[in-house]
């Protein structure tokens, strides 16, 4: 098996992605780490084929491991993979984390109210399961309007952030103006796009692995030169590994 953290999760925290490698390994003794992108970035905004090489590079690379199945972090990821790379067998990583049976350690009793990214959409599963995650982790959870299958665009849906950061922010408020308390969400995009809007988001691996997920709701967005740092830091760490 090969853990995929995704490029957004591995540019927003390099320990997230130690720190839940490290669990994974104690489930599965030959788990593998494979860093890169999936090539949805490039499909968002029209390089079907672009996206596609890029997709077929990363497949050639996990097979090259030996891998016959992949753990992936990011909604999105698993959302693509799991329609192109079908013999790879991509799981969700919060559905393998519940599955798994380890009561992660509480560290408050907070009340969060709970963001599902719309490429989460028709995924049951995996919304229960980072549901469950989160109340193990001694959490309380408010379900707004628009959650699981109604649940609203961040803002970044095809770029339009990128594209037109009026339009995208007034998507993002949406969402935080029915929020009566602190966001999770468990995709990168999402947390960054609400905190640059002044929202407090935490991703729920920051409840799961953190010290202090407060301290990380609080953070702002990485500058675009942290984020390249922080991949390379990454990818450093896997060449040690």
């Amino acid at each position: 098996m090969v853990f995929f953290p995704g490029c957004a999760l591995s540019a927003y925290s390099p320990d997230l992605v130690k720190a839940t490698y490290s669990y994974l390994k104690t489930q599965h003794a030959n788990l593998g780490i494979a860093l890169g992108c999936c090539g949805g970035p490039s499909e968002l905004i029209g390089k079907t084929d672009y996206a596609n090489q890029i997709t077929e590079q990363l497949e050639q690379d996990i097979k090259r491991l030996g891998t016959s199945e992949i753990i992936v972090a990011c909604p999105y990821c698993y959302k693509r993979l799991s329609e192109r790379l079908t013999d790879l067998k991509p799981v969700s990583l919060y559905k393998e984390l519940s599955e798994a049976g380890t009561k992660f350690p509480e560290k408050g009793n907070s009340t969060y109210s709970i963001h599902d990214p719309c490429s989460a959409r028709g995924q049951p599963e995996i919304q229960d399961a980072v549901r469950s995650l989160i109340s193990k982790s001694g959490y309380t959870i408010e379900e707004h309007t628009h959650t699981r299958e109604n649940t609203h665009c961040c803002g970044m849906g095809g770029m339009v952030f990128l594209a037109n950061a009026d339009v995208g922010a007034a998507k993002a408020k949406r969402t935080i103006r029915e929020s009566q308390h602190d966001l999770v969400t468990y995709c990168s995009t999402c947390r960054d796009i609400f905190s640059s809007q002044g929202k407090k988001c935490v991703h729920l691996l920051d409840l799961l692995f953190h010290k202090n997920p407060a301290e990380q709701a609080a953070k702002a967005p990485n500058a675009p030169e942290v984020a390249t740092k922080n991949m390379k830091i990454l990818n450093q760490w896997v060449r040690g590994i």
